[in-house]
């Protein structure tokens, strides 16, 4: 309701959202209309996405296109429980719809003609990491 009211009444929007399916729907719903208006719909502008978004956005302005990045992150009280436990019910209550948006590396923008390469694995497998044992 409140980015609707924003689109309609010409005002830009700024979020903290660090949840990908309602990322892609504003997308899907409002992005056309926005860009129509000259409106910027802001999303993921927290703190758990913003140190990863920045890292890959610099490394890539510096080296090019990255073919992976790993961002390793810990500290104390960083993410409440609360954050983990609604990550956790989110994704286990997910149709599969929903699911394949989650999973999907380009569900919130971008594309490549080549769409998904092989070495961006399903995103649900698990890997030991060499480079961080």
């Amino acid at each position: 309701q409140v980015v609707k009211a924003c689109v309609e009444n010409g005002t830009h929007y700024i979020d903290i959202t660090g949840e990908v399916n309602f990322g892609h729907f504003i997308i899907q719903k409002y992005h056309k209309a926005a860009k129509e208006k000259g409106l910027r719909l802001i999303q993921f502008a927290g703190a758990m996405c913003v140190p990863e978004d920045l890292a890959s956005y610099l490394l890539a302005r510096k080296f090019g296109p990255l073919k992976q990045l790993r961002v390793y992150s810990w500290g104390y009280g960083f993410r409440g429980g609360g954050s983990f436990q609604t990550g956790l019910t989110v994704v286990e209550r997910m149709l599969p719809d929903s699911m394949a948006v989650y999973q999907h590396p380009f569900s919130l923008g971008g594309e490549r003609k080549c769409d998904v390469r092989p070495e961006e694995k399903d995103c649900r497998s698990a890997e030991a990491d060499v480079l961080f044992p």
